[in-house]
């Protein structure tokens, strides 16, 4: 097998893998399992709220959506705010440890984020800060703040998949 960022992976008529997949699993280190259903959509899902550009005018509350982490759409929305620098502050919770090890690897990787701890003024002055989360910083000018809660939560998702 060649290397899996370029390189063609075998296939056979049930499983094929594309250009995308292969670069996100070079990414993260990984190796794409034939037939492993790692790829089927709906079953990484993340609750997320991001705080990007500039604060509102007044402070609002943590309203996660449901992201679908093994949709490559949705992996590229992610990977272009954090990429662009451009997130004030984010929060996520996960339904997996999977998803919270995707989270982890594209805040280091694509956001250049360290993971930190933070002051009890940090604290009080996030908005989406919960006590317990993991926090990395994005550092720059304009820092930018990454919140996981470290606790897969499968149960905010239901059956369905939705909170």
């Amino acid at each position: 097998m060649k290397n899996t960022a370029t390189g063609p992976l075998p296939t056979d008529s049930k499983t094929t893998t594309s250009h995308f997949e292969r670069r996100w699993c070079f990414d993260f280190h990984m190796k794409p399992e034939r037939g492993s259903g790692f790829f089927v959509p709906g079953f990484m899902k993340a609750l997320i709220d991001i705080i990007d550009w500039e604060y509102p005018e007044t402070r609002e509350a943590y309203r996660p959506t449901v992201w679908d982490l093994s949709d490559k759409d949705e992996i590229y929305k992610l990977v272009l705010v954090l990429g662009n620098g451009v997130i004030l502050e984010l929060r996520a919770e996960a339904d997996s440890e999977e998803v919270l090890r995707v989270l982890r690897g594209l805040f280091k990787g694509v956001g250049s984020c360290e993971q930190v701890t933070l002051t009890d003024k940090q604290k009080q002055r996030l908005w989406y800060y919960y006590e317990g989360d993991e926090c990395y910083e994005q550092r720059g000018k304009n820092p930018g703040y990454m919140m996981i809660d470290p606790v897969p939560r499968p149960e905010k998702f239901g059956a369905s998949g939705h909170p």
